[in-house]
């Protein structure tokens, strides 16, 4: 199965299709806004499955928890009625996280709901809502704990109790922060764009300290990737799409290595050492990840529109999705 969602006419619209023949196989509609703010609108989160479970945010808070078989709703949580939360200015886009037992996403500061309930069963220091998804990571004692980024600081969080362990305060122009951090060992590397730059931090003890902090990196949206010591990403600004850039990073030092032009403000996965790159107008490109240089394998036309939507990789096979609500299935098992 495959899940998406989307938004027409005042309804969002959770999908559950066929991965490989594309028939819808159930969906779940209920009244909420496209939140167009400065752009097309519609959801910014993506669905989570989890065993027999689908988790899905909308942008005005519909927090549901779907059978993934058959559609029927599990459990409701509305986040504006229900946690007093208003919806920020860019809606909720935070995609769920499960860990030990609970569904974990970024309103407010995060906030861990029980999966099979709903019920709250913690909630972090209240703060500006950031616009991306938390991670889950163990520290060097063993203890889980969770990293998310509001549009106030990076949050090491424990996972049992949502206690915060470590802060670092993280801000952005116009409140854009919409990334997830990326954790290697010790180090923890966040970016915002709007010429937020990017920093590295480590944890010692209960403090985020920074190994540098520079403007090499500044990314809108989309979460770099970790390959071999060095960072893909995509540098730049939607509302300057042309002078985006596809970048490689090294870790280590926050040195740029090389940077590569026409993706627009796109997004990018990485599998089997390859890079999957979305471009924003439908190019679709698999690029080798290696600071030898920009190696194109392939490309092709996915569809034609604009998107900011990630592509994903499952049983040899790439979904696409523009922003007008065209998915494509692209096949590559052989």
């Amino acid at each position: 199965r495959a899940y998406t969602i989307g938004n027409r006419g005042g309804q969002e619209t959770v999908y559950c299709f066929d991965a490989v023949t594309g028939r819808e196989l159930w969906k779940h509609s209920y009244e909420c806004g496209l939140v167009d703010n400065l752009h097309l609108g519609g959801p910014g989160s993506s669905p989570t499955i989890d065993g027999e479970q689908v988790y899905t945010l909308s942008k005005e808070g519909h927090f549901h928890c779907f059978d993934a078989a058959k559609g029927t709703v599990r459990w409701l949580v509305h986040l504006s009625k229900d946690l007093n939360v208003p919806t920020p200015e860019w809606g909720f886009t935070s995609s769920p996280l499960v860990v030990n037992g609970m569904v974990v996403i970024e309103v407010a500061g995060l906030t861990a709901f029980h999966k099979g309930t709903g019920h709250v069963v913690w909630r972090a220091e209240r703060q500006r809502t950031g616009y991306g998804s938390p991670i889950v990571i163990r520290n060097p004692q063993g203890a889980t704990l969770l990293a998310g980024v509001t549009n106030e600081a990076l949050n090491l969080l424990r996972a049992a109790d949502g206690v915060t362990v470590a802060s670092y305060p993280w801000t952005s122009d116009y409140s854009t922060t919409a990334t997830t951090p990326v954790v290697s060992g010790r180090t923890y590397f966040i970016s915002s764009g709007y010429g937020a730059g990017c920093a590295l931090l480590e944890l010692r003890d209960d403090r985020l300290e920074p190994l540098y902090r520079n403007k090499e990196l500044s990314t809108h949206m989309c979460t770099p990737v970790l390959h071999e010591g060095h960072l893909y990403a995509i540098d730049g600004n939607s509302h300057n799409a042309r002078q985006c850039k596809l970048i490689c990073l090294e870790l280590a030092t926050g040195k740029k290595v090389w940077e590569q032009r026409g993706f627009g403000c796109g997004a990018l996965m990485m599998a089997d050492g390859k890079l999957l790159v979305q471009g924003d107008e439908g190019y679709l490109s698999i690029v080798n990840a290696t600071p030898r240089g920009f190696e194109e394998i392939a490309r092709t036309k996915a569809f034609d529109g604009h998107t900011w939507t990630m592509p994903v990789l499952s049983h040899g096979r790439i979904y696409c999705r523009s922003e007008a609500g065209t998915v494509v299935c692209l096949d590559v098992s052989r």
